[in-house]
């Protein structure tokens, strides 16, 4: 497998992961040190756990998600890359059996490391660009 192909695969996993709430999984695709950044906030998260922690909030109070990576612009430089890609994220919640849908389409800007081998996410940078539904399906708090 090439390096981009290897470094395709390893984003597709990790949404994957995020699908199944595979949060062992997500780590795994996760440099230790890994940051995570919503610049919708100003909070960052830093660590492979405290990422995982911060997804598994958001993403266990969801009835189903579906996260879809596209346009991949990959760039890489020894055993550094950076990517950007297109993003596609659809959340639903059924209370009340009456279903809440939020979906939101951005950009993620991600820095990956190569480490025995392997590349992990080291930086990752969500941008949303636009959304549509119900924001408070995504609040852990709603």
């Amino acid at each position: 497998m090439t390096d981009r192909e290897a470094i395709q695969q390893l984003m597709s996993t990790y949404v994957f992961c995020l699908d199944a709430r595979d949060y062992s999984g997500i780590k795994s695709c996760l440099h230790e040190d890994a940051v995570f950044e919503h610049s919708g906030s100003d909070r960052s998260y830093e660590g492979n756990a405290a990422i995982a922690d911060l997804l598994k909030a958001v993403l266990d109070p969801l009835d189903a998600t579906q996260h879809m990576l596209a346009n991949f612009i990959i760039e890489i430089i020894d055993d550094c890359a950076s990517l950007t890609c297109d993003i596609l994220a659809h959340h639903v919640r059924l209370d009340s059996g009456a279903p809440r849908r939020f979906t939101a389409g951005g950009k993620y800007a991600v820095k990956l490391k190569r480490s025995s081998g392997d590349w992990r996410i080291a930086r990752l940078t969500a941008r949303p660009i636009w959304s549509d539904g119900d924001a408070r399906v995504v609040s852990p708090d709603s």
